[in-house]
């Protein structure tokens, strides 16, 4: 039988929102679409636009659309306008995130956010959940500077819960649903948890030293609190 991997002496969980906290595909798809109705492109498919989505959505652009670079500002445009004013509630939790956090909180663990997505939708959606206030620290993708990516606000977080919590590196997790989640906590020399989300199929031969999760409240069975 697997031994169940645990981490021991954890005070800090971050965790990403998009295929991590929630399922946004349906929402994000729909702003998609609008954006390509606003550029008078086809649609691609529902696949080929969740292979490309994680970055921001100018990079999902570049990869998608790689010959209408004349067209991205007015494609990026109307995708934020829809998202963040319509679309950003079209989503589902994973799992009762309430109820998960207030365990963590209640272990007396410090919890905080950093995503890709920007700020206003993720705290809108944060807001219709109940549970922004929750969190120690959020870092979106333009909360500090829209240029760095995730491993960096990453590493601001980080060092920034180590002076404010006095915490060591060895205290933090990172909870994510991507390859980029996986590098980011690795190049910052801190845990990891897999989410199997709806973003990234990780690989069949992927790291089995790595717990990968389908509920987000079995993250409380890997993870030992230091007292």
């Amino acid at each position: 039988m697997k031994r169940l991997k645990k981490f021991n002496g954890i005070k800090a969980v971050i965790f990403d929102v998009d295929g991590t906290l929630i399922d946004s595909s349906e929402g994000l798809y729909e702003s998609f679409r609008i954006a390509c109705k606003e550029i008078q492109v086809a649609t691609p498919s529902k696949d080929k636009f969740f292979s490309a989505i994680g970055p921001p959505i100018g990079d999902v652009f570049d990869v998608v659309f790689p010959n209408h670079e004349h067209q991205k500002e007015k494609f990026v445009s109307a995708f934020r306008y829809d998202y963040d004013n319509f679309s950003f509630n079209k989503f589902k939790e994973n799992g009762n995130l309430l109820n998960l956090f207030t365990e963590l909180r209640k272990k007396g663990c410090y919890l905080a956010i950093v995503t890709n997505k920007p700020s206003l939708p993720t705290e809108k959606i944060l807001n219709q959940i109940n549970i922004l206030n929750i969190f120690q620290e959020v870092f979106c993708r333009d909360t500090l500077n829209a240029t760095w990516n995730k491993e960096k606000n990453l590493s601001y977080c980080i060092k920034k819960m180590c002076t404010d919590y006095n915490l060591q590196i060895e205290n933090f997790i990172y909870v994510g649903d991507t390859a980029e989640d996986l590098e980011s906590s690795r190049n910052n020399s801190i845990a990891f948890i897999g989410v199997i989300g709806n973003f990234f199929e990780w690989p069949l031969n992927f790291n089995q030293s790595i717990p990968l999760i389908t509920d987000l409240e079995l993250i409380l069975n890997h993870l030992e609190f230091k007292t």
